[in-house]
């Protein structure tokens, strides 16, 4: 099988990124689309902070 087997630490945070990306849409979609509970928003915050909070645990992102 072709392609990457396992992500550098610097790939594996830009992929963090698009992932808090896609939540972020996610939560601003709730009010946009008017969905009658805020469920969609409160796991997209939920998975948002998930994200940031693993950013921030690596060692590249702290030597920045």
């Amino acid at each position: 099988m072709d392609g990457i087997n396992e992500l550098t630490t610097s790939q594996s945070i830009r992929a963090r990124w698009y992932d808090v990306y896609l939540f972020l849409i996610s939560a601003l979609e709730c009010d946009y689309r008017k969905y009658p509970d805020r469920g969609v928003y409160n796991w997209a915050i939920g998975m948002i902070k998930e994200c940031t909070d693993v950013i921030k645990g690596t060692e590249e992102f702290k030597s920045n």
